[in-house]
C-alpha cells in the first residue's frame, strides 16, 4: 500500500521507500506527531512510537493493551475520536501554536514508555495479572490432581509405533 505524504501533512508518517515504510528513527528525527488508530488488533506500535519522542494523536479505541488504562490524554497523547482528516488537522493545527505542550506531552510519553514498557514492568504486570487471577480461582490445583504424566518423548513414543502419527526427521 503506498501510503505517501502530502506537502503540507506533517502527521502523515509513511512514505514510498524500497521497502514501503519509513523506520521510526527516521520518522523522530522528520515529524513532530504521529497519529496512532486502530487496526485490526493490538500491537505493540505505539508503545514504539512512545518510546520515539513524537507527540501522538491517538484515536478513542475499544482495543486495549496492558498499560492503557494507565495513559492519560493531553498528558501522554493527544486524543482523537478519528472523524476524519478534517479533525486530524484541526489538532495539529493547534499543536503548532503550542508547541512547548506538545514537546512536554511527547516528553511525557517517551518517559511512561521508558519506565514501564520496560522487561520489569512487562513482568511486574504480569506478576500481579496471576495474583489477581489467583484470587478468582474457585480451587487450587495440587500435583495429584494430575496423576497421569505423559512427557512428549513417551507421547511420540506412542505415536510412532502406533503408526497413527508420521512427523518427519523422527526415525
Amino acid at each position: 500500500m503506498n501510503q505517501s505524504k502530502a506537502e503540507n501533512d506533517e502527521f502523515t508518517m509513511l512514505r514510498t521507500l524500497p521497502d514501503g515504510f519509513m523506520n521510526l528513527e527516521d520518522q523522530r528525527k522528520k515529524y513532530r506527531y504521529t497519529l496512532h488508530v486502530d487496526g485490526i488488533g493490538c500491537s505493540n506500535r505505539l508503545q514504539k512510537q512512545m518510546a520515539s519522542d513524537i507527540l501522538i494523536i491517538k484515536n478513542d479505541s475499544v482495543m486495549m493493551e496492558f498499560f492503557y488504562a494507565a495513559l492519560r490524554p493531553w498528558v501522554h497523547y493527544v486524543p482523537t475520536g478519528y472523524n476524519g482528516r478534517a479533525e486530524v488537522s484541526t489538532i495539529v493545527q493547534y499543536l503548532r501554536t503550542k508547541d512547548d505542550m506538545a514537546r512536554a506531552i511527547a516528553g511525557e510519553a517517551r518517559r511512561f514508555a521508558h519506565t514501564h514498557l520496560v522487561e520489569e514492568g512487562r513482568l511486574c504486570y504480569l506478576k500481579v495479572l496471576f495474583e489477581e487471577m489467583k484470587q478468582l480461582m474457585q480451587y487450587e490445583s495440587k500435583p495429584d490432581d494430575f496423576p497421569v504424566k505423559i512427557s512428549y518423548d513417551e507421547e511420540v513414543k506412542e505415536y510412532k509405533e502406533s503408526g497413527t502419527l508420521h512427523i518427519s526427521g523422527i526415525a
